[in-house]
């Protein structure tokens, strides 16, 4: 599913992950042209949480797009008049479905980056509910935060509607 040549798409998402050791992850994730989802880090290495929030202002500026967190940040963002959707718990839940389901359709690439690929062999799955929902572990796992923060972008990313190819067609 690695694909790290790919071209940067349109209406991009931007997920973030605080680890308890107060590294944030920052992905950023697009619809491709074959319909499957890219997801990729923004940087190779975390920035520090007290930082957060401004590098995502600073990417949205950039980029466009808008950034699924956590409720917690949902002050800061909105202080800093950066574009965001809180994810509860269970919205996080539900993501962490979406994302194994995506990885095991193979509709969602990646950027074959070294943090997110640790991350991937770092995760492990809890139980979240009594309908056999689960959902990464992140307590007490810090390395997991790049895979989280994909997650978060994964699930946001599915609210916009999916490229349509043949709108490049005409």
């Amino acid at each position: 599913l690695a694909d790290p040549e790919v071209e940067r798409g349109s209406d991009v998402v931007f997920g973030l992950d605080v680890t308890q050791d107060r590294d944030a992850w920052l992905s950023v994730v697009w619809w491709r042209p074959d319909g499957s989802a890219q997801v990729m880090l923004t940087s190779e290495y975390p920035v520090p949480a007290h930082e957060a929030v401004a590098e995502c202002g600073r990417l949205v500026e950039e980029w466009g797009g808008r950034v699924a967190c956590s409720p917690q940040w949902d002050e800061e963002f909105d202080r800093a008049d950066v574009p965001h959707e809180k994810l509860t718990s269970a919205d996080f839940t539900v993501a962490c479905g979406a994302l194994a389901d995506a990885v095991k359709a193979g509709t969602v690439r990646h950027g074959n980056q070294a943090a997110l690929n640790r991350a991937v062999k770092a995760s492990k799955w809890r139980n979240a509910g009594t309908g056999g929902e689960r959902a990464l572990q992140l307590r007490d796992a810090p390395a997991v935060g790049p895979l989280a923060s994909v997650a978060r972008a994964l699930a946001l990313l599915n609210t916009q509607p999916n490229y349509d190819i043949t709108d490049s067609i005409g």
